[in-house]
């Protein structure tokens, strides 16, 4: 009730600045998926912005009291807006984390939904009594697939978010929803997401998207090994190889799987800004940099991510 509570005097103020702003997980998937916020858990608020929004996001955030978590410097942040997808700001006095986003993926995940064709999209729900503008149901599903897929599917819950959403959406536009992965790649993990929640949990699926899911014999394997996984108690995200591998079988186009290995070694983070600081005229050359950090951390470091 506190984070709702917060997420709603947030989306309030936002709005009071002319900053367009959408909440997704959290107290949204609680209310839109589940029907109760008591039904779902959750530890911090996540807010989508534009990214040209960001900065002033963060501004009315820090009038606040919201603190960046981390210790980057003005040019890198300048920098983590260009490169990267998200930042973290906690409020020491409320005890609140918020995780403001202006993409739904790291950028070497290499799926880009459109923000701008989602937001032509949204759709109203209550929350804690409160009318609130939110992504329609059938973006969230991509969404939350995509988020289970980038997490190689380590948590049940993220499975109970789908199948739940799927539940509580019985009309859902599944050849707009189909239609929207394909033209991003993402059909495969789409698929993932699908066999997961109808295999595991008994999602109502339509019996048509089932069978293509199935046709899909990548999808079935990993869908399995995801199962195991989970049935046999293993919790713990994959190493960085692991990973990397789990992300490529995931994806049906070659294209994306070459996008997303070059991405992956180029497009640099917070860690790699942390790793070595540069001023904001020299930002470019952590795609150069991003390759020496991955080789100089993982050799010391394999089991790490």
């Amino acid at each position: 009730m506190k984070l709702t509570g917060e997420l709603l005097r947030l989306l309030s103020l936002f709005e009071a600045h002319g900053i367009p702003a959408v909440p997704f997980k959290g107290p949204l998937l609680a209310a839109s998926a589940y029907g109760n916020l008591a039904l779902r858990e959750f530890v911090d608020v996540d807010i989508v912005v534009r990214q040209r929004d960001v900065l002033a996001a963060t501004k009315v955030l820090g009038s606040l009291g919201y603190r960046p978590a981390d210790s980057l410097t003005d040019a890198q942040r300048d920098a983590q807006i260009v490169w990267g997808w998200e930042c973290t700001l906690w409020n020491p006095e409320l005890q609140v984390l918020v995780d403001l986003h202006w993409r739904f993926a790291p950028r070497y995940f290499s799926i880009d939904l459109d923000l701008d064709r989602l937001w032509t999209r949204r759709q109203c729900v209550s929350i804690g009594g409160v009318r609130v503008s939110v992504l329609a149901p059938e973006d969230l599903l991509l969404i939350l697939a995509v988020h289970g897929a980038r997490h190689c599917w380590t948590r049940l819950e993220w499975v109970c978010g789908v199948a739940e959403l799927i539940r509580a959406h019985g009309a859902l536009d599944w050849r707009r929803t189909t239609h929207e992965a394909a033209g991003l790649g993402s059909l495969r993990i789409l698929w993932l997401g699908v066999l997961l929640a109808h295999g595991m949990l008994d999602a109502p699926v339509p019996r048509e998207i089932v069978q293509r899911a199935r046709a899909d014999r990548r999808a079935v394997a990993l869908a399995a090994a995801v199962r195991r996984r989970l049935i046999g108690g293993c919790l713990r995200e994959p190493g960085t190889i692991k990973r990397v591998v789990c992300d490529c079988l995931a994806r049906e186009r070659l294209a994306d799987k070459l996008r997303y290995l070059v991405r992956f070694a180029t497009r640099p983070n917070e860690q790699d800004m942390a790793w070595l600081p540069l001023p904001s005229r020299l930002s470019f050359a952590y795609t150069l940099l991003r390759p020496l950090r991955l080789i100089v951390t993982h050799a010391r470091l394999p089991s790490k991510t």
